[in-house]
C-alpha cells in the first residue's frame, strides 16, 4: 500500500529481514534434480498394479505393501511441493516473470541486510551483490546449502560470472521502487494518478531490487 493508504496494486515478498544473496539474482535457478525416492516408490506401485492386471488375487500381504507405499508416495509428493515452493521464492529471475505477467511489472523485491533491528550484511554477500551490479564473478556456497555457511568461515568457491541474466539488479533505498512507478503504470494496474504506490514496486521492466 502507497504511503497515501488509497490503493494497493500487488504484495510481494521480499524476503527475510536478514536475508542475504546467495544465487546470482539476474539469473533462474537450475532445474531441481526428480526426487529418485518417487520414482522408486511408483515402480513398486506400478508393479503391483501389472500383477494383478494379469487375473492374480491380491492377497493381504501385497494389499498392504501397496497401501504403505501409496502414502509413502504422497508423504514424499508433499514434501516436494513444500521443498518448490520455498526454492521459488528464492528463485527471483522466476519471480520477477511471474509477476510481469499477473501485474505488468516485471520487478520484484529482496531485503538485503538486517532490516529493522540494524546492522550490516554478511561481506560475502556485499561482493556478491557487487558483483551483479557490475556484471562481475563471484562466488556463492552450494545450492541448498547457503544458511550453513552465513557468517562463518568456509572452502574456497569457484568464481562465476554474475549479472548477465535477464533481470537487472538494482541495489538502492527501499523506496526507489516507489518512486519508479509513474503515472502510465498506475493506469496500467488500474489504479489513478493519485495513487501513492507499493513500495516493493518498481515500475521499471526486467529489474529486481535488492
Amino acid at each position: 500500500m502507497g504511503p497515501d493508504g488509497e490503493s494497493v496494486i500487488a504484495g510481494l515478498n521480499p524476503g527475510s529481514y536478514s536475508a542475504g544473496i546467495y544465487t546470482d539474482l539476474t539469473k533462474p535457478l537450475p532445474e531441481a534434480p526428480p526426487n529418485p525416492q518417487i520414482k522408486e516408490i511408483q515402480a513398486k506401485l506400478q508393479a503391483l498394479r501389472e500383477k494383478y492386471r494379469r487375473g492374480q488375487t491380491p492377497d493381504q500381504k501385497d494389499i498392504e505393501e501397496f497401501l504403505s507405499l501409496r502414502d509413502q508416495r504422497e508423504g514424499l509428493i508433499k514434501v516436494e511441493q513444500a521443498r518448490e515452493e520455498g526454492r521459488y521464492q528464492d528463485d527471483w529471475a522466476a519471480r520477477v516473470e511471474h509477476n510481469g505477467k499477473v501485474s505488468g511489472v516485471y520487478t520484484d523485491y529482496h531485503y538485503y541486510g538486517t532490516g529493522d533491528i540494524g546492522g550490516s550484511p554478511d561481506e560475502d554477500s556485499v561482493k556478491r551483490l557487487e558483483a551483479i551490479v557490475i556484471k562481475g564473478a563471484a562466488s556463492f556456497p552450494p545450492q541448498g546449502e547457503a544458511y550453513f555457511f552465513r557468517r562463518q568461515s568456509h572452502p574456497e568457491w569457484p568464481q562465476l560470472k554474475v549479472g548477465d541474466g535477464p533481470v537487472h539488479v538494482i541495489s538502492s533505498e527501499a523506496d526507489q521502487m516507489f518512486l519508479n512507478i509513474t503515472p502510465p503504470v498506475h493506469r496500467r494496474n488500474g489504479a489513478d494518478e493519485s495513487f501513492g504506490g507499493f513500495v516493493d514496486i518498481a515500475g521499471i521492466p526486467k529489474a529486481l531490487a535488492a
